[in-house]
């Protein structure tokens, strides 16, 4: 069905992944019809010191486990300035810790469930290569199979470096790592580091 749209509209817009994106992106070309594109992202969040905590930390939930962390623009990066990194990882993952998982569908549960067996392995992937490299869980952490077969704890990890998994590679699920930093230059030029460029946002005071 994919193909037979890319060959007879006039504009495409596309949700999916960086990969299939290109590929529909180079089609799309090849016919000169308009193509707009929602893939990939390592979405990021830059903190600064004189940031109101509280709102930070209930903003930076949402952001990061809407929809149990699957959407497009969800964020997997926090860079908080090291002033309040330690003030605000306690907070934030007091508040993570309390989410309320469940899969009904009345009002209650804040996380529900990943879409498969693939979200699954990927968050519990990243957060097993993340701890095997020395990154330190936060918050959360384990998968919940007593609820129902894919769900995950929302999850927040600290001490993250270059050589793990989670440091680059899109999750996908409710993972977010936290990374302090010394001056807002140099919070900027990591959030930059990266191929993905979907979203990022600031907090600041």
């Amino acid at each position: 069905v994919g193909q037979a749209i890319i060959a007879s509209t006039d504009y495409l817009m596309f949700t999916g992944s960086t990969a299939t994106g290109r590929t529909i992106g180079g089609q799309a070309g090849e016919r000169l019809i308009g193509f707009s594109a929602e893939l990939g992202g390592k979405n990021a969040m830059i903190i600064t010191a004189d940031a109101d905590l509280d709102r930070v930390v209930q903003g930076a939930t949402v952001g990061c486990f809407a929809n149990t962390g699957q959407l497009c623009i969800s964020i997997e990066r926090i860079y908080v300035d090291q002033a309040i990194a330690k003030p605000f990882t306690e907070k934030f993952a007091a508040r993570v810790d309390a989410l309320h998982l469940g899969g009904g569908q009345e009002y209650g549960p804040e996380v529900g469930a990943l879409a498969s067996a693939a979200q699954l392995d990927k968050i519990q992937e990243h957060v097993s290569d993340a701890v095997d490299k020395g990154a330190l869980v936060v918050a959360g952490g384990k998968a919940r199979p007593e609820i129902g077969p894919f769900f995950h704890e929302p999850t927040v990890l600290a001490d993250v470096t270059p050589e793990m998994d989670v440091y680059r590679e899109e999750t996908f699920g409710p993972l977010v790592s936290i990374y302090p930093y010394a001056t807002v230059a140099e919070a900027v030029e990591a959030v930059n580091d990266t191929e993905y460029g979907l979203n990022a946002s600031v907090y600041c005071g």
